[in-house]
């Protein structure tokens, strides 16, 4: 399941990867600067994938004690992974690369 969600999103890497913004500010030295998109994707019960939609803005709020440690726990590593967090220890981060130009 998870190989079949790697490949989805890497071609939509691909296929965006000129199409989504890019400021002329992002080159600056020290300029951080980050998006975290919202995917959704369900399967069937052979384990094939299908994309539903992507957002651009997803919902960050958190609902109960679970769903704020989740969100938390991707706002951290995003932070860590940007540099912005660099003095705080690393764990073990959530993130895997699948597409890189």
């Amino acid at each position: 399941l998870f190989q079949n969600i790697r490949n989805i999103l890497y071609k939509v890497a691909i296929s965006s990867e000129d199409n989504v913004y890019q400021s002329p500010n992002l080159n600056k030295k020290n300029c951080h600067s980050f998006q975290i998109f919202g995917v959704d994707i369900i399967f069937d019960k052979l384990l094939n994938a299908y994309l539903l939609e992507i957002n651009k803005g997803p919902d960050m709020k958190d609902r109960d004690s679970l769903d704020y440690a989740m969100k938390y726990k991707i706002q951290s590593d995003m932070f860590n992974i940007v540099g912005i967090l660099k003095d705080t220890p690393q764990s073990e981060n959530s993130f895997r690369m699948i597409y890189s130009k």
